[in-house]
């Protein structure tokens, strides 16, 4: 039969003060224990209308749901970043409660050593000063308060866990997170199941996940022309989870970052024939994992193949020559541009030797007087030179 409890005059002070907390377990034992006929008549015990009932029920589910302290899940990759001792002290002011706090008096600020027996802690390389640790009970329900005097840490996503006598309270799992400026950043719990008594002494910590440990499956790869390294990995087995991961190749040294959930990364622009290193770690605010490296030997060079759509513009004393890239063959690294008059000697001309940095590419020649002229390109790498591509043009 669906019931619904009637608080009087009659019913027991210890617990209607019980109802109030949301002590669920003495009032579980309180039903459980009490027979149907002496519960009815200490508390007033009587049958309701279904809907009224289910009305009831629905809001003491609420209430219950709301007020239950946070249950945080212990793992075994976490370090402490601080710990200290509260001796638990009673403020009065705009917000009554026990425990301690900065900005009212001495006597219950937590940077007096007397009450709060370390007050500092370093975080992801930045300084911290605790400013609150505070139990604010109110009419209704009771409210835990611990705050920072920055507000640089994303309490969101810190993965800080507090932990007060043993029971764990996650930054992150907070009922109000919230920040002041640069000056504040606080976490309340609402219904914490703690309560204090003057000069009660408190064991606080704070612990975050652990570094995370090395990558695993490291594997390098690259392309049938050896112009790119493809690196791929697992993530690490042990430790904390990673929020990033630094990959590093030498020969320019060139470092990059990838997300959390990618593990993959390509270098591109390296060059065939060379043996190049690569490393790998994990990384979290907490810190950062060894590194796994590993190399790999690019592939010998293979010789470009002739270049492609040359291009001649001849004017009053000059020419300029354009020319594409080769389509087969190798990855050019230079140019070898040579201009000669038509009818003059051997061993005469003029040679320029451009990088090969963009497609077109373009030289231009000076000073040129009127005749007609032949102007050859090759590519040229470590794997040999390209075949010449020939050109004839006159200038006026």
């Amino acid at each position: 039969m669906l019931v619904c409890v009637n608080l009087n005059a009659h019913t027991p002070k210890s617990l209607y003060q019980d109802l109030r907390r949301g002590d669920r377990r003495l009032l579980k034992a309180t039903l459980a224990v009490l027979p149907a006929p002496e519960f009815k008549s200490k508390i007033g015990l009587r049958p309701r209308s279904p809907f009224l009932l289910g009305a009831v029920l629905i809001a003491l589910a609420v209430f219950f749901i709301h007020s239950t302290p946070p249950v945080v899940a212990e793992s075994d990759d976490l370090i402490t970043v601080w710990s200290a001792t509260l001796t638990v002290k009673r403020a009065t002011g705009i917000h009554d409660g026990t425990g301690c706090r900065n900005g009212g008096l001495a006597n219950h600020a937590c940077s007096s050593t007397s009450v709060l027996s370390d007050d500092g802690f370093t975080y992801d390389g930045v300084d911290y000063k605790v400013r609150e640790a505070f139990l604010r009970p109110s009419p209704r329900n009771t409210y835990f308060d611990f705050g920072f005097n920055k507000s640089a840490m994303n309490l969101k996503t810190s993965g800080l866990t507090l932990h007060v006598d043993g029971r764990r309270f996650a930054l992150a799992d907070a009922t109000l997170l919230s920040s002041v400026g640069e000056s504040h950043a606080l976490a309340q719990w609402f219904m914490p199941g703690l309560s204090w008594s003057v000069n009660q002494q408190v064991s606080l910590s704070l612990k975050a996940p652990a570094p995370p440990g090395p990558v695993q499956d490291l594997v390098l790869s690259t392309t049938s022309d050896a112009d790119s390294i493809t690196v791929n990995w697992n993530a690490p087995a042990t430790g904390g989870t990673p929020t990033d991961y630094i990959v590093r190749v030498n020969k320019p040294r060139r470092t990059e970052t990838s997300e959390a959930g990618q593990t993959t990364l390509t270098f591109n622009n390296v060059r065939p024939g060379k043996i190049y290193q690569v490393q790998v770690w994990a990384r979290n605010a907490t810190g950062q994992g060894d590194r796994v490296s590993q190399k790999i030997r690019l592939n010998p060079e293979k010789m470009p193949g002739p270049i492609t759509n040359l291009d001649v513009f001849a004017t009053y004393e000059r020419a300029m020559v354009q020319w594409d890239a080769p389509a087969t063959g190798g990855h050019p690294w230079t140019y070898i541009v040579h201009l000669k008059r038509k009818g003059s000697g051997t061993g005469s001309g003029k040679t320029k030797t451009p990088k090969a940095t963009e497609s077109p590419a373009m030289v231009t020649f000076e000073g040129l007087t009127s005749g007609e002229y032949k102007v050859w390109v090759r590519a040229k790498n470590k794997g040999g030179k390209g075949e010449r591509v020939e050109a004839t043009f006159t200038i006026p």
